[in-house]
């Protein structure tokens, strides 16, 4: 899988050590979309990573 960060594209076995600390940890997250009238539409998320495939 690839991910969008600033700059180029990774992999994330690319990533550097502290990426893959922080994302090793629980981290809330949220999806958030626009609705028809504009207003956002936030849902809670959670990320699961597999570091050794490259999984996000």
């Amino acid at each position: 899988m690839v991910i969008a960060l600033s700059g180029t594209p990774k992999t994330l076995p690319d990533q550097t050590d502290d990426y893959k600390k922080f994302w090793s940890e629980y981290q809330p997250c949220t999806l958030t979309s626009l609705r028809p009238a504009g207003g956002p539409r936030m849902a809670p998320v959670e990320v699961t990573t597999a570091p050794a495939t490259g999984i996000v």
